[in-house]
């Protein structure tokens, strides 16, 4: 049996990085992937706008610089169990304005 593909948008990754009400679901989602029973899935998208989510708790000081960096650093490594999704027709679109 295949694993599950569980789709975590913007808000739900920054749980991860960021204590807040939600993070313990994301955790253990991503507990789960860690052992095979999830596939976790986003858009390349998510990626900037995590960075720039992320930025804006630094600039509030929610999060410390190492904090910030950290969390960069452990959503770089989160590839094995992390499947990033772009829609095909967005390939499609990007090529067409080449």
């Amino acid at each position: 049996m295949s694993a599950k593909n569980v789709y975590l948008d913007t808000s739900a990754i920054v749980k991860r990085y960021v204590e807040e009400k939600g993070s313990q679901l994301v955790d253990d989602i991503y507990g789960r992937a860690e052992v095979g029973a999830l596939r976790i899935s986003f858009s390349m998208w998510n990626v900037g706008e995590l960075i720039g989510a992320l930025d804006q708790h630094l600039r509030r000081k929610v999060i410390s610089d190492v904090q910030f960096g950290t969390s960069i650093r452990n959503f770089r490594r989160n590839d094995k169990v992390v499947q990033a999704w772009l829609p095909r027709h967005t390939i499609s679109n990007c090529q067409d304005i080449r």
